[in-house]
């Protein structure tokens, strides 16, 4: 029994000192490569300087949602180009491109009318169709998006 932990003492201090030699050419290696050298750069620079939550917290809550052809889509745009050029970026431009026509979310109203007036809120779907006016008729509850995809499939043909 004391042979067997003698043994299995010197296996574990063995690979031991194969994995401290191993670590140790590692870090040489790495010291003397350039790749690695620009990588410790790269990755020194994020983590002194990064402004990545900054950027973040001006495009969500200063300029908001960035639907295609909305006026807030070009002040992202624009505002991203002038980063890119702060950054030191060269050949910075925005690529023209045009979209028959913008679709801006604007107000929406519903109410239940009866058996008690109780108002709803709600919010159209990006890209939806106005109503061109009033519409009325039944509510319909929903259990699942697919249940709901499949009846206005259905309204849709119908």
């Amino acid at each position: 029994m004391k042979k067997n932990r003698k043994a299995i003492g010197v296996v574990g201090l063995m690979l031991c000192l194969l994995v401290g030699r191993a670590w140790t050419a590692r870090a040489a290696n790495e010291e003397t490569n350039p790749v690695a050298a620009a990588d410790a750069r790269i990755l020194s620079e994020i983590h002194d300087h990064s402004e990545l939550m900054d950027n973040l917290e001006y495009l969500s809550d200063e300029i908001g949602a960035r639907l295609t052809g909305s006026p807030q889509l070009k002040r992202a745009n624009d505002w991203t180009a002038e980063m890119f050029k702060k950054y030191g970026l060269t050949n910075v431009h925005l690529e023209a491109y045009s979209i028959p026509h913008a679709w801006v979310r604007g107000t929406a109203h519903a109410r239940i009318i009866a058996p008690a007036e109780h108002p709803l809120t709600i919010a159209s779907a990006a890209w939806a169709p106005n109503t061109k006016g009033k519409v009325h008729g039944p509510v319909v509850y929903f259990t699942s998006m697919r249940r709901k995809s499949r009846i206005t499939k259905n309204s849709r043909e119908s």
